[in-house]
């Protein structure tokens, strides 16, 4: 048989587990204790106290308990496509955290886990004969949904003596605090995105006191807002956001000056007050600091500041270079962007812009329409290309 081991008080990090099988039959004589450890852990078998973290393991299979896992802390990992023979298709006598169940199958019970501890999972797309999510699981901040029980016990969750459930997400409702029963409302199951649409109502349904922290499964924040979210990510806007400036900008190339940081003229810590940051290093090609404000009207105070680089090709980037910028605000609401810089003047977004998407994209230099206020604010550098005025 083929799979990996976890001692007390090793941790495996960063791995893929795949292939992993049990042996068919126990071949150290008949007894529980002998069955579980030849026939349970598909992709890994873990003494209590052995970690997993940030692994993904798929596509293991085991005689008898655990096909993806069997014992340990399993902390932000992806479990997918593994097989148990008779319990807990992804995992088994675990503890849980920050992690997706997804598409495991058991030949009884417990699709996604059994007699495990789960704590801002998300379980999905799972099967057994019966309960085709979990099977005498407690569970804490967790999505249970869209499993499936072929001949009887309920879809998602089914609890045994002892277990809570409180604030998750599953139907029919379970019995426990804070529990719903809406759909999630993922982002694409079909490509394997289980992150959390802007429409969930899993988003600040959880409970503070029963989160992961610090880290969700992204990597990002385990609690953006007021209350956590239900299951394994948190949610938050992507943003995207383009502005030239008017000083820098050089004529006919299409880009603006970075002169000033290539002379170590731009600070390592923001000059803007209000998310005064600091950087060890600045990403490449950066023109200078701006401020990222969003507000709900043009005069009213903003709910996010965030100190970013500006590009010289107009791009904004984070402190690791990324045109991805990610930040939370409360979904389905409308909002203005506000770009600041310290010898320009500000650049608002025209009219408010509804927040009913994950992605969120606002390029103020394709024209002055994309300004409040227009061409008092605005200039045109090059023919089509747009900069927010020197002042």
């Amino acid at each position: 048989y083929k799979r990996q081991y976890v001692g007390s008080g090793a941790q495996l990090e960063g791995f893929t587990l795949t292939g992993g099988h049990t042996r068919l039959e126990s071949q150290f004589g008949a007894t529980e204790s002998a069955a579980n450890l030849e026939k349970s852990g598909g992709g890994a078998w873990c003494e209590v106290g052995g970690v997993l973290r940030h692994c993904v393991v798929s596509n293991n299979a085991s005689s008898l308990r655990g096909g993806g896992t069997y014992q340990g802390a399993i902390d932000a990992c992806i479990l997918v496509g593994n097989h148990a023979g008779a319990s807990g298709g992804g995992a088994a006598y675990g503890t849980l955290h920050n992690t997706v169940l997804v598409e495991n199958r058991a030949g009884f019970a417990g699709g996604g886990a059994v007699f495990s501890d789960l704590v801002n999972c998300t379980v999905s797309g799972n099967a057994a004969t019966n309960a085709g999510g979990t099977l005498n699981c407690s569970l804490e901040n967790c999505i249970v949904y869209f499993n499936t029980a072929s001949e009887g016990g309920n879809d998602n969750v089914q609890l045994g003596v002892g277990n809570v459930c409180r604030y998750t997400c599953a139907t029919p409702l379970p019995f426990g605090t804070g529990n719903i029963a809406q759909a999630p409302r993922f982002m694409d199951t079909l490509s394997g995105n289980y992150r959390l649409d802007a429409t969930s109502p899993c988003i600040d349904a959880g409970a503070n006191e029963y989160a992961s922290p610090p880290l969700d499964l992204g990597g990002g924040p385990r609690i953006r807002g007021p209350f956590v979210d239900m299951g394994a990510y948190e949610f938050h806007f992507d943003g995207d956001f383009g502005l030239l400036l008017e000083g820098p900008y050089q004529p006919g190339t299409g880009a603006m000056s970075t002169i000033l940081a290539a002379q170590g003229q731009v600070p390592l810590t923001s000059p803007y007050a209000a998310d005064p940051r600091t950087v060890d290093a600045m990403p490449p090609s950066v023109t200078d600091w701006v401020l990222l404000e969003i507000r709900e009207e043009a005069n009213s105070p903003a709910l996010l500041n965030r100190s970013l680089f500006l590009r010289d090709d107009g791009q904004v980037v984070d402190a690791a270079g990324s045109e991805t910028i990610e930040f939370y605000l409360k979904p389905m609401r409308d909002y203005r962007v506000l770009l600041k810089h310290r010898n320009h003047l500000g650049a608002m977004s025209a009219g408010a812009l509804a927040f009913t998407n994950r992605n969120m994209a606002w390029d103020f230099t394709t024209g002055s329409t994309r300004y409040l206020c227009g061409t008092a604010v605005a200039v045109e550098v090059d023919p089509g290309r747009w900069a927010s005025r020197a002042g």
